[in-house]
């Protein structure tokens, strides 16, 4: 007698599970979220971030379809973050999860699909790593477009500047170069004045883009 296939269910996907991302500096939420997915056949936690760095690295690493990012996430901009990684990984899914910093409100504008406040009830965010609330790809909007700079930089500004941007802090930065923090931590002022740059997570945007590191070298 025959039958008739067994149609596949929306919750097993036929090219197998589902492979998920976290990304939040607060270890209990993510180890809350990691639990919560355990409990579903079709989604797989193959790595937790709680830095920038180990976010590109692990992206690079393991190539999850979709990453689940505190969009306030402390050490980064999340919209830098989401062009950094739609660059080199256009294929992976971005889910902001939380209220982002005021000056990072441009992330609900630029994804609004893809931002969930933290009270999103557990299956709107299963629907949403599953892909049942996000529309296609969309193209990234690119960083303020300029010609590099890093010409005007000091051989011992780049080294400082790369070592930022690979996530050492600066006395870490002061030891490996043979300097004092206050030294180093001058190079960094004299590198936000030159570029014109005003935190932390915009050095490291400028550090990769102008290939002084490189998201398969981080963390």
């Amino acid at each position: 007698m025959s039958t008739q296939p067994r149609m596949q269910s929306a919750a097993t996907p036929a090219q197998g599970k589902i492979r998920c991302l976290l990304a939040h500096d607060h270890v209990l939420l993510r180890q809350g979220v990691r639990r919560l997915l355990e409990d579903e056949s079709d989604l797989e936690v193959i790595g937790e971030a709680c830095t920038v760095s180990e976010l590109l690295h692990k992206i690079n690493a393991h190539r999850p379809d979709v990453v689940l990012l505190d969009a306030g996430m402390r050490g980064y901009a999340a919209s830098d973050a989401a062009r950094l990684i739609k660059r080199d990984h256009p294929g992976v899914r971005l889910i902001f999860l939380g209220t982002p910093p005021s000056d990072e409100g441009n992330v609900v504008t630029l994804y609004p699909h893809r931002y969930l406040p933290k009270d999103t009830p557990a299956p709107q965010l299963i629907s949403a790593l599953r892909g049942g609330k996000s529309p296609a790809i969309h193209a990234v909007p690119a960083a303020s477009e300029s010609v590099s700079t890093v010409g005007r930089l000091t051989l011992r500004e780049q080294q400082v500047l790369r070592l930022i941007a690979e996530g050492n802090t600066a006395r870490k930065v002061a030891a490996l170069l043979g300097l004092s923090v206050k030294t180093v931590e001058v190079h960094k002022f004299n590198l936000m004045r030159k570029l014109d740059i005003h935190n932390k997570a915009q050095l490291v945007t400028y550090a990769i883009q102008n290939n002084l590191v490189t998201m398969s070298g981080r963390g």
